[in-house]
Order: structure tokens, then sequence, then C-alpha cells
């Protein structure tokens, strides 16, 4: 007699779907400034793209994306050096990024070469990680600017009298500001800043312009403390007040509620009472 039939293999158990991917708190709050950032720099806010971008890497230091546009925003600000930084640990994390490298390598020619240079400093967007199938079409990357040899170092005398000099107009510009006269002010603080780019002379300037209603200047000179020392709790306040009297809303509101959020060690809490009345009000 035949034999029984064999019993029917079961189907194959369909494969289990992919997990979907964990959406943190964190991973919120990173897309939040990263999305901040981007904002701030299609409206050329680098400032405040600087401030988005770097509470973003402190989320995540090895978001690769959060320190390219990190040093996008400080490139674009003027702060070449710091932008080499962010683009270097950007290459410490993923040595394939070849948009980071091109950029440290304008960058340092930017530096090399002076204000004249007109080259595109950066790429802005942050590149995918590189794959055979998805590679950028771009131009061959230049080979790497070479550093100028360093500069012989003055004599000590005249380094002497230049700090000396520094010194002596940063105090002119304490005692006008004392005396509320804004305009000597501005120019005492000019002539310290030709001596010296200083966080405290920039921070000086931007108030005397906001004094004298020169909301735009200010805004530039609170940005290039921020750029100096992203630390400092000051200049956002300095930018949010620029921002009021220049009638600017929504930039007011972003800068207060920054300042009123800072852990920085000048907050002032006065001022800091002064944008939280701003923010309910508006």
């Amino acid at each position: 007699s035949a034999p029984p039939p064999a019993p029917a293999t079961p189907p194959a158990a369909a494969p289990a779907p992919a997990p979907a991917p964990t959406v943190t708190p964190q991973n919120a709050r990173l897309k939040e400034k990263l999305a901040e950032g981007d904002r701030a720099l299609r409206e050329k806010g680098f400032a405040a793209a600087i401030v988005a971008y770097g509470n973003a890497a402190k989320l995540d230091p090895k978001s690769e994306e959060a320190l390219f546009k990190l040093g996008v925003a400080y490139a674009l600000a003027g702060n070449h050096k710091v932008a080499i930084l962010k683009w270097e640990q950007v290459l410490k994390l993923n040595p394939g990024n070849e948009a980071a490298r091109r950029n440290i390598e304008r960058a340092k020619k930017k530096l090399s070469s002076g204000p004249e240079v007109k080259d595109k400093p950066v790429e802005p967007a942050p590149p995918p990680r590189p794959t055979a199938a998805a590679r950028p079409e771009l131009p061959a990357a230049k080979p790497a600017a070479t550093e100028p040899p360093p500069a012989a170092p003055p004599p000590a005398p005249a380094a002497a009298a230049s700090s000396a000099d520094f010194e002596k107009f940063m105090g002119q510009a304490e005692a006008a500001k004392r005396k509320g006269d804004a305009a000597a002010v501005l120019e005492a603080v000019d002539q310290a800043l030709s001596i010296r780019q200083d966080e405290k002379a920039l921070l000086l300037r931007g108030e005397a312009l906001v004094i004298l209603k020169r909301y735009a200047e200010a805004k530039y000179a609170f940005g290039k403390v921020l750029a100096i020392n992203q630390n400092l709790a000051a200049p956002l306040f300095g930018l949010g007040e620029a921002s009021r009297l220049a009638g600017d809303v929504d930039r007011a509101k972003y800068y207060f509620k920054l300042y009123a959020g800072s852990k920085a060690s000048d907050v002032n809490p006065a001022l800091v009472k002064k944008a939280e009345e701003y923010l309910a009000s508006h």
C-alpha cells in the first residue's frame, strides 16, 4: 500500500517588524534645538544659531549634525578658529566627513589670507555619512592650506604700550558710561577694540549703540561677544533689548527667553525680572 502523505510543512513565520525608533525627551529636545538653529541661520541670526546649536551639542556631544552646524554658525559669525575646532570634532566622530574637511581647509585659508578672500566659507548643510551610492557631486578638494609661519613677536616695550593703551581706553569708556555719555563710550571703546578684540569692550560697545538707537550695529556687537564666549548671558539680554527697541517682538522674545533661562554666572536677577515681564506681556 502507498505510504501515508508527509505532513504539510507549516508556513514560515513572517519576520517580526523592526521596532519603532525610541523617541526620548532628550532626542526631542535635540531636534528642537537643531530646528531653532536652522531657523536662526536662515534668518542670518548667527548669534542665535550659535546658542541653539551649542545647546544641541551639549544635549548630545556625539551629534555630528549639531557639531557640524555649530562650526558653520561660528564661521558665518567670523570666528573661524572656533569653527575649525568644531569641524575637527566632527572628523573625530566621522573621519569620512569630507564636507567638514573641506570647511577646515577653507577656514584656514580665510585665516591665513585675511578678509579679502572671496570664496565661499562653508558648506552649510551637514552631509550624511558618505556611501558609494550617494556621494555628492562636488569639486575635488583643494590641497590643505599650509599655515603661514608665525610672525615674529613684537618688541616687549611696544606690547606693553599696547596693553597700557587698551586699559586706558577701557577706563575712559567706563568713566563715560558712569556719566551716561554713550557717544564718548563708543569713541573710547572703538579705540580699545582697534588694539584688541575683547568681550567686555564689545559688550560696552553694544550697550552704547542701543542707547544711540543704532540697533542693527548693537546686535552685531552682541553677536560677536557670543562668538567669542558662548557662556555669557549678558549678550543675550543685549540682543533681546536691541530687538525689542527695534520692534522685532519675535526675536526679542527669543533672546529674553534664553536670558531668563540661562545658568551663566553673569545673569542679573533684575534683568531676568525685566525679561520675564516682557515675555508675560507679549
